[in-house]
């Protein structure tokens, strides 16, 4: 599906870089929020305007110009401690809603599948384990990314997203007092942080209809390719993981109460075996945690039935999109993933649209960890793709340069509207506050028989 240059969706240049590279626009530039005692620039180099957290950030579009919506990121708004203040700070949001959780895992009424599924994907069509035909009704929607098991990413994207959907007059799509906060999560919410028991309570106790703290959320979910690997061997009587690295299957192998371990893990199993691979919303904007299906079995996608093929399946959860081919890197596949080019990834969109009579503008994924944890792919045009991720700790390399990243989501104000509206919103998080958090016992630790 070839896109006119001049309309396709793409970030007008803004500030003070709009004068370079106009044919191509320039990279969008993301609202952050950065620590108070540094001046940090919002954006990239050529949009620096000096920014700092004392200030009102301004928000840049990542589709579209528009005003900008000043929005307080400031430390104070956001509830982040002082230095020396992170034990007080965890004191007052980080273990309350633990214990919480951990008195709502103890009582064992894990929701079922009959029960997830429609509090997952409202007025959606939703194939258990395949893919899902959205409809939002034009109500903004957050994306969250990769969270590996940092529950405090995941407190603190909860808390941005409310604030600032209930901060907004109605105009500026905001959403009244008792509307809830739109998420939709790209998948890989387990392996590699201490506390991915934690995020996923909160995800099977959210999906059962219960609320944290007086808000409240709608959820939607895709499955990644960590999420998949976790499973449970009868022969065994434990859990294990095709994934590497993991830890998790670990964690509740290991936990003090393993009748607790096995209930919750079981149904962490089924939740993930629940989970679509693929979303399609409001016909315009795709959903994936890895890839698209290859030029070879492309070839092979006549219908619907077709999209839902265990490959095709297998490439929206595995698959990768490379940022400087133009084409895949042929029968190369990472597990049971293609690895694709730009100019496949048009060919697989102008397919999709054929079958199913929507147009994609947009692609959101997660899967590919980015440094400062979200990019545009330059060269996808005719549907823009945006890679984002939301864990603070670099950890699969300890002796990197940058170990912390921002938390990071982004917001589609009007999913209908045209040109699409998104923004990215990014928030560094004090290193004292991640390393302390780290280093807190998970909530299958707390609980014994």
């Amino acid at each position: 599906m070839q896109t006119n240059k001049n309309t396709t969706d793409r970030a007008a240049p803004t500030g003070a870089g709009a004068g370079t590279d106009a044919g191509r626009g320039a990279e969008p530039t993301p609202a952050r929020h950065t620590a108070a005692t540094r001046a940090t620039p919002a954006g990239h180099a050529a949009t620096r305007a000096g920014h700092t957290a004392a200030t009102r950030a301004r928000l840049a579009t990542a589709t579209r110009a528009r005003a900008p919506a000043p929005i307080d990121l400031t430390h104070g708004a956001l509830g982040l401690p002082p230095a020396g203040g992170e034990q007080a700070w965890t004191a007052q949001h980080f273990l309350p809603l633990q214990r919480e959780l951990g008195e709502w895992l103890r009582a064992g009424d894990f929701p079922t599948g009959a029960t997830r599924l429609p509090c997952l994907f409202p007025k959606s069509i939703v194939s258990a384990g395949k893919t899902a035909v959205c409809d939002t009704d034009d109500a903004p929607l957050w994306f969250i990314g990769d969270l590996h098991g940092d529950f405090l990413a995941l407190l603190h994207a909860l808390h941005l997203a409310h604030a600032y959907d209930h901060s907004l007059p109605a105009h500026q799509a905001g959403l009244p007092p008792d509307a809830p906060t739109n998420l939709f999560f790209l998948g890989d919410f387990i392996d590699e942080g201490p506390h991915a028991a934690e995020i996923m309570a909160w995800l099977l106790a959210s999906c059962a209809g219960r609320s944290f703290g007086g808000r409240r959320f709608s959820i939607m979910a895709l499955l990644g390719n960590h999420d998949d690997g976790l499973a449970y061997d009868d022969s065994l009587r434990g859990f294990w993981s095709h994934v590497a690295p993991s830890d998790f299957f670990a964690q509740l192998n290991a936990a003090p109460d393993p009748a607790l371990a096995n209930a919750f893990g079981r149904a962490v199993c089924a939740f993930f075996h629940e989970l679509p691979r693929m979303a399609l919303l409001d016909k315009s904007i795709l959903a994936v945690h890895g890839g698209v299906p290859n030029a070879t079995l492309l070839s092979s996608i006549r219908n619907a039935a077709d999209l839902e093929s265990a490959d095709a399946l297998a490439d929206y959860t595995w698959g990768r999109l490379l940022e400087t081919r133009p084409e895949g890197i042929t029968n190369q596949r990472e597990k049971s993933g293609a690895w694709i080019g730009w100019r496949e990834f048009d060919r697989f969109i102008e397919v999709f649209a054929r079958i199913t009579g929507a147009e994609p503008r947009l692609l959101l994924r997660g899967h590919d960890h980015k440094p400062r944890n979200f990019k545009w792919l330059e060269h996808y045009e005719n549907c823009r793709v945006l890679t984002l991720n939301n864990f603070t700790v670099n950890g699969r390399d300890p002796k990197a340069r940058k170990r912390y990243r921002p938390v990071t989501l982004a917001r589609a104000n009007h999913p209908r509207s045209a040109p699409l509206d998104v923004q990215v919103f990014q928030c560094d998080l004090p290193p004292a506050l991640i390393e302390h958090c780290r280093n807190l016992p998970s909530l299958l630790e707390n609980t014994t028989p």
